[in-house]
């Protein structure tokens, strides 16, 4: 869990009297900047993921082919 005082994106210390911006439920970041940042950062690397998932599933498939190994059951 992250401690809640400084911004997970820029380490900016949160001042006790300031509002917290929180993502993900425990989280804290100094501003909605911040906070909307590392959301389209976690959308990239969930999208970068996907497309790796996706190459090495049609990897394995091919692989599969090529060798002679029935897809279908």
């Amino acid at each position: 869990m992250p401690a809640l005082d400084a911004c997970a994106l820029c380490a900016k210390r949160l001042a006790r009297d300031s509002d917290v911006f929180m993502y993900r439920g425990d989280t804290p970041f100094c501003s909605k900047e911040c906070r909307h940042e590392q959301l389209q950062l976690d959308a990239v690397s969930a999208r970068q993921a996907a497309r790796r998932l996706q190459r090495f599933s049609a990897g394995a498939e091919s692989g599969r082919a090529h060798h002679g190994v029935s897809v279908s059951s």
